[in-house]
């Protein structure tokens, strides 16, 4: 057990950026995590081998990047899990290249880090917060989180996550059989071996809209996810509740038209 992780100056956060023809939003990604006051950080950022601008801009932030991987892969949770598997932090944080932190994300993890390993004694814990949605100008939305809509759906809340090393060390890497909802799997996966959920109501990502599951597209592997996990018939009412959302939001859409 790493008492050490108990002395903030210690505490290292490992930032894992997967990026693909990122080039649009991934400054804005960077720069969030730059700017923030605390500084004990490394950055890892594993591309898939982009065709755009985006290594030319990666060039421009080489000294505040630790360590970069440009190669091709078998998609987002292969890259993610290529920058798991190299990280050294205490506390890891997946940042997709088109999100990202809010104003003292770090400091407030990293205080709610050590809150919860004081309270638990040990790292059976994920530290999950709201989530700010952005639209395509980086302009706030609404908060998402607070409550939970969906009533056959864990409100998961992914891109809020900071997970401590221990939590990857003990359960695995991401399924890459899932192209689109290993995040899904990953959390009923810790889930059932009763990993606490540590939740704060102060947003510490932005997330913009937009991505790879929006639209309802990985909902086939949701429904396989859930069955494997909670059975068939809380599979089928949660497929039938995300085709209904799917439904409501596209007539919302028409009605503003």
């Amino acid at each position: 057990m790493k008492l050490s992780g108990l002395d903030k100056e210690k505490i290292v956060v490992s930032f894992v950026i997967p990026t693909y023809n990122s080039e649009k939003y991934l400054e804005d990604c960077i720069e969030s995590i730059t700017s923030q006051n605390y500084n004990n950080i490394e950055i890892v950022v594993v591309d898939g081998g982009s065709k755009d601008n985006t290594l030319t801009i990666l060039r421009r932030y080489e000294k505040q990047i630790t360590k970069l991987i440009s190669e091709p892969d078998e998609g987002i949770y292969d890259a993610i899990n290529k920058g798991i598997k190299i990280c050294n932090g205490d506390l890891i944080k997946i940042l997709n290249s088109d999100d990202r932190l809010t104003n003292n994300s770090l400091d407030r993890a990293v205080e709610t880090y050590k809150l919860s390993f004081k309270k638990f004694n040990d790292y059976n814990f994920i530290i999950m917060s709201t989530l700010v949605r952005i639209n395509l100008k980086g302009e706030e939305i609404r908060i998402i989180g607070r409550h939970n809509n969906m009533l056959f759906f864990e409100n998961l809340l992914h891109p809020s996550w900071y997970v401590p090393k221990e939590i990857y060390d003990k359960f695995g890497l991401y399924d890459l059989k899932y192209k689109i909802a290993s995040d899904y799997e990953y959390f009923l996966r810790i889930e059932k071996s009763n990993v606490r959920l540590v939740k704060s109501l102060v947003p510490y990502t932005e997330y913009r809209e937009g991505g790879a599951s929006s639209g309802g597209t990985g909902k086939n592997e949701v429904f396989k996810i859930k069955k494997i996990y909670k059975g068939i018939s809380k599979a089928i009412l949660l497929k039938l509740q995300i085709e209904l959302a799917i439904l409501l939001s596209n007539i919302k859409k028409v009605i503003i038209k």
